[in-house]
């Protein structure tokens, strides 16, 4: 019953926001077209895969370090776990602008999520996040 419960209460928490979660991406493979960036989060770094505007893809941040990804309004960004082994969840940094946080990615579940997807729709904002299992790992998704 929990079960059940849990994504009707966090679908729920996101109601209002200038976000908007795309569940049929959460899984698949998305290529970096235009529209779309990519951001790895490994087990102590983030790395941007591609797709932001600004920023290298390739660059790699150590945890405390902050990953900065800019994108258009109405970018998808899919956040990608294939090589963690621990566990992960992407949430909103306390005092940022809010998008729905992820349910926590189990690594010893064997099905897993391997991918989290949230389109950024709100201009001239910056959207900052953390790993709630490890916060040091953090970002700004910066919407121009």
């Amino acid at each position: 019953m929990k079960w059940i419960l849990l994504p009707i209460l966090l679908l729920s928490l996101g109601c209002g926001q200038d976000y908007t979660l795309n569940p049929t991406g959460i899984g698949q493979t998305a290529s970096c077209t235009a529209g779309v960036a990519q951001i790895q989060i490994g087990d102590g770094y983030t790395r941007i895969l591609c797709g932001c505007k600004l920023e290298a893809s390739g660059s790699l941040f150590r945890p405390g370090e902050t990953l900065n990804c800019t994108v258009d309004p109405g970018a998808q960004v899919v956040f990608r776990f294939e090589t963690a082994q621990s566990y992960h969840q992407i949430i909103p940094a306390p005092g940022s602008p809010s998008f729905l946080p992820m349910a926590p990615r189990l690594a010893d579940n064997p099905n897993a999520q391997s991918a989290y997807v949230v389109t950024f729709s709100t201009p001239a904002t910056t959207f900052r996040f953390i790993d709630g299992y490890m916060p040091e790992l953090k970002g700004n998704i910066i919407v121009q």
